[in-house]
């Protein structure tokens, strides 16, 4: 009965991680926890936060997982949840694009129009309640910009959302 020796043995051989793909390490400046303050809404809607975010990459540097958490002081000084996301970022080979699955609470989910540059992420959508709207991320000298707003029109944005994180170390 020597065969669950033969299929054994592969599992058994060590494997080399293949290389970490170029467009993945374009990423890294994501990498680690941020913490800092933000805010959301505007006027009397408007709500201030801490918010933290926390970058890692997943399955062999394939994917990048944010999760982003804000949040507010409400009445009577209780903390209330203003911001909380999650996403997958990843470089789709075949397509030739970065991609982005992002996930709300109340179980939103959609993909974004994404780019990369430099220290920068963009991503667009289009929201039946608001229009298009738009995130900008600028990361440098360890401090995470990020900026949001609407458009009803595609011409004239309006703000809606800004936070200023710094890192603060890895992503545990």
């Amino acid at each position: 009965m020597a065969l669950p020796f033969v299929l054994a043995a592969p599992l058994g051989a060590q494997q080399v991680a293949p290389p970490v793909p170029a467009e993945m390490r374009a990423l890294a400046f994501l990498e680690g926890r941020w913490e800092g303050t933000g805010h959301m809404g505007a006027g009397e809607r408007r709500a201030e936060a801490r918010t933290t975010e926390v970058v890692r990459f997943r399955a062999d540097t394939g994917v990048v997982v944010i999760e982003g958490r804000g949040v507010a002081r409400g009445p009577d000084d209780q903390d209330i949840v203003v911001h909380q996301a999650f996403g997958v970022l990843w470089y789709d080979r075949p397509a030739g694009r970065y991609r982005l699955r992002t996930f709300r609470r109340g179980g939103e989910s959609l993909e974004p129009d994404i780019t990369v540059g430099d220290h920068r992420l963009a991503w667009e959508f289009t929201d039946p309640r608001a229009g298009r709207i738009r995130f900008e991320i600028d990361v440098r000298d360890q401090v995470w910009r990020e900026r949001g707003a609407y458009s009803a029109d595609g011409t004239t944005w309006t703000p809606f959302f800004e936070m200023v994180l710094q890192r603060v170390g890895p992503a545990e």
